[in-house]
């Protein structure tokens, strides 16, 4: 799964030669912020 605005992104600063660990940490980012959000909406929307 590769999301083009993610890794470009992701590129603008970064090595050319290493697209997939920033890949790596753009996904493990979102799906902290995702866990985090619904852990939140779960417990703190009442």
């Amino acid at each position: 799964m590769n999301l083009p605005g993610l890794k470009m992104r992701r590129r603008t600063g970064g090595a050319p030669q290493e697209p997939d660990n920033y890949n790596k940490w753009g996904w493990y980012a979102m799906a902290v912020l995702a866990v985090v959000w619904i852990i939140y909406s779960l417990f703190f929307d009442k």
